[in-house]
């Protein structure tokens, strides 16, 4: 396992979280390992909540022979804290690439594609995104909610880029990313609320876009077209993960429910 150091390369940054089954790191590693190798880059490993060597000893050994570093975190900060952490350590990486712990890679040449993305007026590249509002169904919130998700949340529509994985330059990154997150709650917000990771990258006049299996980077108002996330059979995209996996084996009125939160009355749902 190399540890050399490196200038203006991009990271390739996996969470392993010990509550996780292994199987979910498992199935990233095969994914990744299928991957072609055009765009020079290094794999950085988060080991989330492990406590001693012996915890974590299986994972240091599927990872024998990779170009790989190492970041041993406690289990607290949630993962948006933990990739915060990773942007601030490790200086000498130009651009980041953030898969959660539950990602499988379905295109060999997702990061390549996605740093063609990432153009000077591009701030984050993300493989999927969605329009659903938290606000969407006030019949299904109590009335503290009813209340305060107008204050947190946009109405639908609410573009937002996912958060399970996406490319970022790491300075863009530090600029936009919030210290700290104290709980879940606090994660949603930063993923699709009124100061959402794309409202704030779009403040600093920069784009947010997602790139399909395609190599297309598509604009907000092009995203339920783009076939990455409910619809289209997910056919165009390029890192899965739990959320996409559950509209994939869903049953029909069950995959309806899920393309009507994420695109409502947009092309892709007509």
């Amino acid at each position: 396992m190399s540890h050399k150091k490196s200038t203006n390369i991009t990271a390739v940054v996996h969470i392993v979280r010990k509550g996780n089954p292994p199987s979910a790191f498992n199935a990233f590693l095969e994914s990744y390992l299928a991957c072609s190798n055009r765009t020079q880059h290094e794999l950085l490993v988060i080991l989330k909540g492990f406590h001693g060597e012996r915890e974590y000893a299986s994972y240091i050994q599927r990872l024998k022979g990779l170009d790989c570093r190492l970041l041993l975190l406690p289990d607290t900060g949630l993962d948006l804290g933990a990739y915060r952490l990773a942007a601030k350590l490790f200086t000498h990486f130009d651009r980041m690439c953030f898969l959660n712990s539950f990602s499988v890679i379905k295109d060999p040449q997702f990061l390549d594609k996605m740093m063609t993305a990432l153009t000077p007026d591009v701030g984050v590249v993300g493989v999927s995104g969605s329009w659903e509002s938290m606000t969407a169904n006030p019949a299904r919130l109590g009335l503290f909610k009813r209340t305060i998700m107008p204050l947190l949340y946009q109405p639908w529509p609410n573009p937002h880029i996912r958060t399970n994985a996406f490319l970022m330059r790491r300075d863009v990154m530090l600029a936009v990313w919030p210290r700290w997150f104290v709980n879940r709650s606090h994660t949603h917000v930063f993923e699709s609320g009124r100061r959402s990771l794309t409202r704030r990258v779009q403040q600093l006049g920069l784009q947010t876009v997602v790139v399909g299996r395609d190599g297309k980077a598509y604009q907000p108002e092009d995203w339920p077209l783009s076939g990455t996330f409910r619809a289209a059979h997910q056919s165009n995209l390029m890192v899965g993960d739990n959320q996409t996996r559950r509209y994939a084996e869903a049953r029909p009125d069950e995959r309806a429910a899920l393309e009507a939160m994420a695109w409502r009355n947009s092309p892709a749902f007509a």
